[in-house]
C-alpha cells in the first residue's frame, strides 16, 4: 500500500519548519515502531524573500509555486500561523493545505472554551484570517495592547525567528496573560505563533499551543 506524504511549506523562520519535520518524523515513528518514518517533501523559503504581512500577491505566488514543485503530495502543512493569511486561496485552486487554524478551532471546541487570548505576530493577532477565522466559529478573542502587539512582532521577527528568547520575553507573555485572566476572564491562551515554541507554556490557563496541535493532526492525516 501506497504510503501518504505530507509536504512542508516552511522557512518562516527555518527553526519552526526543523521543528515541523523534526517532529512529524519522530511521532510518525512512536507510533509506527521499527525503523518507520514519514515520507516527508520539504520547500524552505528565504525569509528575506518573502513580505509575510504585505496583502500583495507576490508572497501566494511563491507560494504556488513551491506546492506545485513538490506535488504530488497528500496533502501540505505551512509551518507559519501568519503565512495561513494565503490558505483560502490555496485550497480555492485545489491545492490541499492542512488548516493550522482548524486545529485550533477543533480543540477549542474539544475542550469547551469560548474565550481566548490570542498571541502570535501582530498580522495574526489583529488580521481577520486568524482573529476573525476563530470569531466566526463562535468564539470570543482578547488580543494585547497596540504597544504590546508592536513589542511581540519585534520579538518573533528579530529575535525567536533566529532562535534567541530576548530578555525578559516570559515575563512579559506571563504579565499579559495574567491581566487578561484578572481583566477579561479568559480561559485559554493561544499561541498561534509557531516560534513560541521557545517560550515558556505554564500559565494559569490551559495553553493551545497551535504548532504542537498542527503537528499531531499531520501524523494522524499520514497514518490514517
Amino acid at each position: 500500500m501506497r504510503k501518504a506524504i505530507v509536504g512542508i511549506l516552511g522557512g518562516f523562520s527555518p527553526l519552526s519548519t526543523a521543528e515541523y519535520y523534526s517532529q512529524i518524523c519522530s511521532q510518525y515513528n512512536e507510533r509506527k515502531g521499527n525503523l518507520e518514518y514519514p515520507i516527508v517533501k520539504l520547500h524552505s523559503f528565504n525569509m528575506m524573500d518573502v513580505d509575510v504581512e504585505n496583502n500583495n500577491r507576490e508572497p501566494l505566488r511563491m507560494m504556488y509555486d513551491a506546492a506545485e514543485a513538490l506535488s504530488p503530495v497528500d496533502f501540505f502543512v505551512i509551518a507559519s500561523g501568519t503565512m495561513h493569511r494565503m490558505v483560502r486561496h490555496l485550497i480555492s485552486e485545489g491545492i490541499p493545505v492542512l488548516d493550522i487554524r482548524e486545529v485550533v478551532v477543533n480543540e477549542l471546541k474539544a475542550k469547551g472554551l469560548k474565550k481566548v487570548l490570542l498571541l502570535g505576530s501582530k498580522y495574526t493577532m489583529t488580521g481577520s484570517f486568524y482573529k476573525g477565522y476563530l470569531e466566526d466559529e463562535g468564539f470570543e478573542v482578547v488580543i494585547p495592547t497596540a504597544d504590546e502587539i508592536e513589542k511581540i512582532n519585534t520579538d518573533i521577527y528579530h529575535r525567536l525567528a533566529v532562535g534567541q528568547v530576548p530578555e525578559g520575553a516570559n515575563e512579559f507573555v506571563q504579565a499579559i496573560v495574567t491581566r487578561a485572566v484578572a481583566e477579561d476572564n479568559v480561559e485559554a491562551v493561544v499561541f498561534a505563533c509557531t516560534e513560541f515554541s521557545l517560550l515558556n507554556k505554564e500559565f494559569s490557563i490551559p495553553v493551545v499551543n497551535a504548532m504542537e496541535l498542527h503537528i499531531k493532526a499531520a501524523v494522524d492525516k499520514l497514518i490514517g
